[in-house]
Parts: C-alpha cells; sequence; structure tokens
C-alpha cells in the first residue's frame, strides 16, 4: 500500500507540474471615478505582442462580482499557453451595450408601463496595465544606442509593466487599439482616422450660435 500511496502521490505531483499552465501576464483594469464611469457591459481585451502575435478574446467578466466599477480595478491572468510571448506591444478592447439604459427601458416600461433606472453600459477607461508575472531567465538588454528602447514601470511581482491609457469613454461595439503609454503627435499616430472621429465628437459638444440677435453666443442645444 505504501509503494502504491507513493506511486499515486508522484503521478500527481508530475501531472501537476506538466499538465497546469503558468499564468504569464496579469492584467489590469482601470476604471476611470468620473460620475457614472463604472459598466455592466462585458468587456473584451486582447493582447498584441511586437512579433505580432494576439491572444483570443479575454472576456474580463467574472461570475457573480460587479467588476469594472467607478475608480476600481478589475485584474485577471492570462496563461503561458495565450498565444503571445515576451513584450506587450498593444492591447485592444471593446465592450458590448449589455444593460444599456434605453434597451433595458424600454423592454421594462413594456412589460411593467414604468421604466428603470438600473443597469449601465456606459463606461469610461482610465487605463490598462498587463504586468509580467512569468519572467524569462535571461531578459533580452537593450542596445545602449538603442533610440526605440522605451522605459517601463516595474509590476509588484517584480516583473515589466506595461501601461496602456485611453482616459475616455468607451463606445459600444467600437474596438480601440492602444499603444504603449500612447503618446502621439497628430503626423505619427498610427490610427489617424480614430483621431479625426475623436476631434469630430468633440467639436460637437462645443458647437455654438447666435440665438438672439446681437447677442452672445450660445451652446445649441439644451441641457437637460
Amino acid at each position: 500500500m505504501r509503494g502504491c500511496c507513493g506511486l499515486t502521490k508522484k503521478w500527481i505531483m508530475n501531472l501537476k507540474a506538466n499538465g497546469a499552465s503558468k499564468t504569464q501576464y496579469r492584467l489590469h483594469v482601470v476604471t476611470g471615478d468620473r460620475r457614472g464611469a463604472g459598466t455592466d457591459a462585458n468587456v473584451y481585451i486582447i493582447l498584441h505582442d511586437k512579433q505580432g502575435r494576439a491572444t483570443p478574446p479575454l472576456s474580463l467578466n467574472k461570475v457573480f462580482r460587479n467588476d469594472n466599477e467607478r475608480g476600481s480595478t478589475t485584474s485577471m491572468d492570462v496563461k503561458d499557453d495565450c498565444g503571445i510571448a515576451g513584450p506587450v506591444d498593444k492591447v485592444e478592447v471593446w465592450r458590448d451595450n449589455f444593460a444599456d439604459l434605453t434597451i433595458f427601458g424600454t423592454i421594462t416600461e413594456f412589460l411593467t408601463g414604468r421604466r428603470t433606472k438600473r443597469g449601465s453600459s456606459a463606461w469610461f477607461l482610465d487605463r490598462i496595465e498587463v504586468e509580467e508575472i512569468d519572467m524569462p531567465e535571461e531578459e533580452e538588454q537593450p542596445a545602449e544606442n538603442d533610440n526605440n528602447h522605451v522605459t517601463v514601470h516595474r509590476g509588484s511581482s517584480g516583473g515589466k509593466l506595461w501601461v496602456f491609457p485611453l482616459q475616455r469613454w468607451v463606445e459600444a461595439h467600437r474596438h480601440y487599439e492602444i499603444r504603449l503609454h500612447d503618446i502621439f503627435l497628430p503626423q505619427h499616430d498610427p490610427y489617424p482616422e480614430d483621431r479625426k472621429k475623436d476631434l469630430h465628437a468633440k467639436r460637437q459638444e462645443y458647437r455654438y450660435e447666435q440665438k438672439v440677435e446681437h447677442g452672445p453666443a450660445q451652446v445649441t442645444f439644451t441641457c437637460p
């Protein structure tokens, strides 16, 4: 019996060592602290490395947890079989419109005759942080005269920490691709069409007109 138990214990240890996936990255998604910044929508993220490889879509929603709330940080582990390796070059994030007040309000009003104020799909994303957990034994050292070298932070685990800031409201079903630090001059922006779209949306918020002859300029819409 002792020999049998010893073999069983050894088999279980080998199974754990060979079959269990290690945590390679730890994902931290920081929701902003603006009013109404939290969301009940489903959030998805894809990580891209410098070799052009990408992970499958990672769902950021945890069962029985109210995540992605205002001012909170939602974390999840990404295993070493995720399909990428090494430094993370960019992240891709999007959400659906689950729990949208307009949709749920219409359904609730149709069924009960009353509109609901619970649930919201709006989301203000502050930043996404990717922390390296399973560090390589020998890290690649940048060349002394490498002008493309970008300094990264260190996470709590001692590994590298890549920061991808967005700091804006996330539209439903729109895929946002965020580069490391996301700092570009207009002529160097890798996504010029997205920049134009954001500028156009911002201009719509600051439209003015002269409603009274010889009077001061006023906003074109009436605030609710």
